[in-house]
Parts: C-alpha cells; structure tokens; sequence
C-alpha cells in the first residue's frame, strides 16, 4: 500500500511560511509586555508537534475515509479510522468516550458513528464542543473505494483536536466552569448531520 508522506506536502508551502513568519513574530514582539495565562502557557508547552504529524499520517494511510465506505479490507476505511480515533482518546486519562450512532442519508441501512469524548465540569447546563469530521473523500462524494489520504483535510484537524485532548485543554475547560466534548463526526461540512445528532443528543441529557 503506497503511502503519502505529509512532510512532502507541507514543502510546498515554504515560500508562504517565509513571508507570514515574519509578521508572526512582529505580533509576537508587539504582544510581549502583556500578561500571559498561566493555564494557557501550561498547555501550549504540552504541544507535541511529531505527535499531530502522527496521527495525521496514520489517518491518511487508511487510504480512505468516506463516510460509507465501512472497512473493504483489514485497515482501509472510515470504520478503521474509527477505532483508531476511538482508541486515541480512550488512552486519555478522565477522559469517557463512546461511539455515537446515526443515520446517514448515503448509507442508510448502516449505522454511521461519532465519535464523542467528554470531560464532565462544574455546570451542566453549560457546554463547550470542540471537534470536526474525519472523513475524507474524492471530490466525487458517493466514491467509497477510491484512495482519498486526506492527510490535511481531514487528518490535521482530527490529529489537532485529539491533541488539545492529549496536552491537557479539556483540563483547563472544566477548571473554568463548563462540559467539554471534543469529538469527530464522520461527515464532511456540508453534510452536518452528524454534529447536529451531538447536540441534540447533549441538549436532551
């Protein structure tokens, strides 16, 4: 199986890094005398940068993710990129997980899976979603066998709300009053049934 390195990808982009970088740090310098949290400093310094290319790059190896495409073989399809994502945040300590069936309109003789993690807070009544779709397709949407990696759209966004999940963010959330959940839906933006069953799911609990 061919396997796409995101590293390669990422060069590609060299010349906008060299000129944005720049007025990074003008910001940063700017920015320098002001107070800095504490919390959001702890966290920030948890970052593991290999650890979000990981994930991403083992996201993209399932060759492909399209949301009806179930496992046409051993670690190939959404269903494999399921349980990786699933098993990555059961490995997080306090965190409680579980698998969130719905209907999909593309499939609807299967049931089609978020995945949730949530952090319990102080207020019930109060909650913070922090999450995206793992999915990844060819850009035609019912193809569920073709090799669609989807190394940076979905498998970044995937790998960067697993990290703020691994270094420590949910902490600061239930510290500062309310429920996290930080979750991955398997539906691409336009098809926002997904997020919209986790909300409904949360607003009748």
């Amino acid at each position: 199986m061919k396997q796409t390195s995101i590293k390669s990808n990422l060069a590609n982009i060299g010349p906008l890094l060299v000129i944005t970088l720049p007025l990074l740090f003008v910001g940063v310098t700017a920015a320098s005398s002001l107070p800095t949290d504490p919390d959001i400093a702890a966290i920030l310094s948890n970052v593991d940068s290999n650890r979000i290319l990981n994930t991403a790059q083992t996201l993209q190896n399932f060759r492909t993710r399209q949301a009806c495409s179930d496992q046409p073989e051993p670690g190939h399809g959404v269903t494999a990129a399921r349980d990786f994502i699933l098993a990555q945040y059961k490995s997080i300590p306090g965190l409680q997980v579980r698998l969130d069936p719905f209907v999909h309109t593309g499939c609807p003789s299967a049931p089609t899976f978020n995945v949730i993690a949530w952090l319990p807070g102080k207020h019930r009544n109060r909650l913070v979603i922090i999450g995206g779709h793992y999915d990844s397709r060819t850009s035609l949407v019912t193809d569920s066998t073709s090799d669609a990696p989807g190394g940076n759209d979905s498998g970044a966004q995937t790998a960067v709300v697993l990290e703020l999940a691994e270094c420590g963010g949910g902490g600061l959330l239930r510290h500062r009053s309310p429920e996290q959940d930080a979750g991955q839906q398997p539906v691409e933006q336009a098809l926002v049934r997904g997020h919209v069953d986790v909300e409904v799911t949360w607003a009748n609990q």
